[in-house]
C-alpha cells in the first residue's frame, strides 16, 4: 500500500504577522490546534522563493510558464504536450502616476466584464494586426498573448508589482525594448479608448495598461517528474498544473475536509494541498477577512490534520508558507509533550 503524506503550500499565511502590532484594531485570537502543528513540527530554514518558484519546485519544474498553462488548460484540443506556440500573460491592470513614477493599484478590483474585456482585446488586436501574436481573452481579467514568435525576457509576476513603482519591475532581457515599446503604446492606445472614458463617468477605474508576466511554452510532458496522487486548489493554475502532471484536482472545500478525508483514505500516494486565498486577501488588504479565514484553517483543515496523524490516516505533514522555511510534522514528533505551543504573534 502506497504511504499516504500530506504537502501543504499556504502562501501568505505568516506574511502579516510582523505588521499586526502596527494595527491593534485587528486581534487575532489563539490558534490552538496551528499553535500545537508549529511548536512540535521540525522546521528547516531555506531561501525564500516566491509563490511561482515554489509551485514550480512541487511540480517538479525549473520554472513556471503561467500564461502557456492557462491557455492550454482553456485549450479544449489541448494533447498535455508542449507546442510551437509562446505565450504571455497581458493582464489588464490600472497603473496611477504618480509625481516621479506611476503605481500599480488595481487588477481584480477593477471588476472588468467579460464584454469590456473583449471591447479592449479586439481594439488591441486590429491596432497590431501584423504583428506575430495576438491577444486572447481566457477570463474577464486574465489575457494572454499568443506569439508564433518567441522572445527573451524576464518578467515579474503581477502580485509582486501590486501597490510597487512600475518602473522598478519593467520587462528585462534581449527583446525587453521591443516589449516596452508595445507597453508604452497599449497605455496611449487605451487612454484613448471611449469604453475608459465611459467607466470613468461611472465611477469606476479605467484600464489604462496590460502587465506582461509568465511568459514561456509550454514544457514537455512532465507527468513523470509529479510525485502527487491528488491535488487540491483553488485556482485556475493550479488546476492548470494538474492537468498537464495528469493528477486528478479537486477544489478546495474551504468549511470542510470531508473530501479530503475520503481522498487521504484511499491511501493512494502523497497528496498536494495549495491554498492561494491568503495571498489574494493581502493583496486585497482585506486583513479582516484574512483574519476570520485564519481561524477557519485552525478550526477545520489543521485540527483534522492532527486527529489524521494520531489516527494513522496520514504519516507525515509538511508545510509551506512562503517564508522560506518548511514545517514537517509525524506522529511521533506530535507526541513530544516537552515543545509547548504559544501565541505566532
Amino acid at each position: 500500500m502506497a504511504q499516504t503524506s500530506l504537502t501543504l503550500f499556504i502562501p501568505g499565511l505568516f506574511e502579516p504577522g510582523k505588521f499586526l502590532s502596527q494595527y491593534p484594531e485587528y486581534t487575532v485570537p489563539r490558534l490552538s490546534a496551528l499553535e500545537t502543528f508549529l511548536a512540535r513540527a521540525k522546521k528547516i530554514n531555506a531561501d525564500p522563493v516566491d509563490e511561482l518558484m515554489q509551485l514550480a519546485q512541487l511540480f517538479g519544474l525549473t520554472e513556471l510558464p503561467v500564461a502557456a498553462l492557462l491557455h492550454g488548460l482553456k485549450d479544449s484540443a489541448c494533447t498535455r504536450t508542449s507546442d510551437d506556440d509562446w505565450y504571455m500573460c497581458a493582464d489588464p491592470v490600472y497603473i496611477q502616476p504618480d509625481r516621479d513614477s506611476a503605481v500599480l493599484l488595481a487588477h481584480e478590483q477593477l471588476q472588468l466584464s467579460m464584454d469590456e474585456a473583449r471591447t479592449i482585446a479586439t481594439k488591441i488586436n486590429q491596432f497590431y494586426a501584423n504583428e506575430p501574436w495576438q491577444l486572447e481573452v481566457l477570463q474577464s481579467q486574465q489575457w494572454v498573448i499568443k506569439s508564433t514568435q518567441s522572445y527573451q525576457l524576464e518578467l515579474k509576476p503581477l502580485e509582486n508589482v501590486m501597490g510597487q513603482y512600475v518602473f522598478d519591475y519593467l520587462p528585462k532581457g534581449k527583446d525587453s525594448g521591443y516589449w516596452k515599446s508595445i507597453f508604452n503604446e497599449i497605455q496611449m492606445l487605451l487612454h484613448a479608448l471611449p469604453l475608459n472614458q465611459q467607466r470613468q463617468q461611472e465611477g469606476k477605474l479605467p484600464v489604462n495598461s496590460l502587465w506582461f508576466w509568465g511568459e514561456g511554452s509550454l514544457p514537455a510532458r512532465f507527468s513523470q517528474s509529479c510525485e502527487w496522487s491528488d491535488v487540491f486548489g483553488n485556482s485556475s493554475l493550479m488546476k492548470a498544473l494538474s492537468y498537464f502532471s495528469e493528477c486528478p484536482f479537486h477544489s478546495i472545500e474551504t468549511e470542510s475536509t470531508g473530501l479530503l478525508k475520503e481522498i487521504l483514505d484511499k491511501k493512494n500516494g502523497p497528496v498536494l494541498y495549495v491554498d492561494q486565498s491568503f495571498m489574494n486577501l493581502l493583496q486585497d488588504m482585506d486583513m479582516s477577512a484574512w483574519i476570520e479565514k485564519l481561524e477557519m484553517l485552525d478550526d477545520v483543515l489543521v485540527n483534522f490534520i492532527i486527529k489524521s496523524l494520531k489516527s494513522g490516516t496520514i504519516s507525515s505533514v509538511k508545510l509551506y508558507a512562503g517564508d522560506g522555511c518548511s514545517y514537517s510534522l509525524n506522529m511521533k514528533r506530535l507526541r513530544n509533550w516537552l515543545k509547548f505551543k504559544k501565541p505566532l504573534w
